[in-house]
């Protein structure tokens, strides 16, 4: 676990994505984006893994779709930082910060 955190904290450095936001509209796109990612990082696994993949990263982006309207400046950051990484990862740093931002919040 603490080499998975510490790649993380590694891979957030690097990672600089400029491709568009989820919407609505361009939810064909994000479908393909899916599945090449996750055809890359886990066909080495077998097709159940990549499609469990695919269908986690597709529910996190649809969820992404209300993150934007209640968290839009943290939804933009952790899309730029993390969006290499799967939707998924993007909805976990959302709602982290979401989570701390109300905790400093009422400090």
């Amino acid at each position: 676990m603490r080499l998975l955190t510490i790649t993380l904290l590694l891979m957030v450095g690097t990672a600089a994505n400029a491709t568009p936001a989820v919407t609505e509209s361009n939810t064909d796109a994000i479908r393909a984006e899916i599945k090449e990612r996750c055809q890359d990082e886990m066909g080495d696994y077998g097709d159940s893994m990549v499609l469990t993949c695919m269908k986690e990263d597709w529910k996190a982006a649809q969820t992404l779709f209300n993150y934007r309207e209640e968290h839009p400046s943290v939804t933009q950051r952790c899309m730029r930082e993390m969006r290499d990484y799967g939707f998924t990862m993007v909805e976990t740093c959302v709602e982290q910060d979401a989570s701390a931002q109300s905790e400093i919040d009422n400090w």
